[in-house]
């Protein structure tokens, strides 16, 4: 009797609160890949020389200085936004599996009961076809 009442609770909680907490969990999980790639703070940046490094121009220096400083400073930006590229390519495609893993996750513990059942009856059947 015990059984079929923890067997019982275990289906309500499974599928109503469990749930909840499941979906709270892959919830987490996506806040958690945006932030640590910042997708939308590296498109604001696009732009943004990499790492800050870029040359200053002083009013004092001759045009080759100002040329090379334009050049550097340009070499600067198209490196930042490869960098920026590549990041920004990654977290997409850490996001999308998070969010498929998600869904994937979701019907695996929509079907985990009554697989579970089915294995442990599949394992009965099989013993005692083993035995007799």
């Amino acid at each position: 009797m015990n059984i079929i009442f923890l067997a019982a609770h275990y289906a309500i909680w499974h599928y109503t609160r469990g749930i909840h907490e499941v979906f709270i969990i892959w919830k987490n999980i996506i806040w958690f890949v945006q932030s640590f790639f910042s997708i939308k703070l590296l498109f604001k940046t696009f732009f943004k020389p990499w790492k800050r490094l870029q040359e200053k121009h002083y009013r004092s220096e001759g045009i080759s200085e100002f040329v090379t400083n334009i050049i550097i400073n340009t070499l600067m930006r198209v490196v930042g936004m490869v960098m920026r590229t590549i990041v920004i390519f990654i977290g997409i495609v850490c996001l999308l599996a998070s969010i498929l893993s998600g869904f994937f996750i979701f019907g695996i513990w929509f079907l985990l009961p009554p697989l579970s059942l089915f294995v442990f009856i599949m394992g009965i059947y099989s013993l005692l076809k083993f035995f007799i």
